[in-house]
């Protein structure tokens, strides 16, 4: 049922009532056809939205497949423990380095010749040396 002059006419209301009564209900049927307005609008982003979405996701199921799902993960797993291995091997290294150079100056300081040097550190075992914080050869005379 439709809200009509001839209605509310009917129903005794004054002309002043009637045209009041008249004008607010357009005002909200206008800011409700307004209402549907921006919601269509929205809609048809939406329905965009969904269609980019579905492409995305066939995308990514295409790059998955082709990388061979989830060998990524191993791999990075071996990269990493490759390289936790390596970073070791070089501060194993910086070690020993910094233990012969410890140990060469001490044997220069004890009067042994540079030719003989050589070869003495070619047969010391520097694996149970150690550094103090110092930066010299600790329990050397143990």
């Amino acid at each position: 049922m439709a809200l009509t002059r001839s209605m509310l006419n009917g129903m005794g209301l004054t002309a002043d009532q009637i045209s009041a009564i008249i004008e607010a209900h357009t005002e909200t049927v206008e800011g409700l056809k307004a209402s549907v307005k921006e919601a269509e609008k929205k809609a048809e982003g939406y329905d965009a939205l969904v269609a980019e979405k579905g492409k995305l996701e066939k995308k990514y199921e295409a790059l998955k497949e082709a990388s061979g799902s989830d060998d990524w993960k191993a791999k990075y797993e071996k990269e990493k423990a490759d390289f936790k291995a390596y970073k070791d091997e070089q501060a194993n290294k910086k070690a020993m380095d910094d233990k012969k150079a410890v140990y060469t100056e001490l044997l220069k300081d004890a009067g042994i010749s540079e030719k003989r040097i050589d070869s003495i550190l070619r047969v010391t075992d520097f694996t149970n040396m150690e550094l103090g914080e110092d930066g010299k050869l600790k329990d050397i005379f143990a």
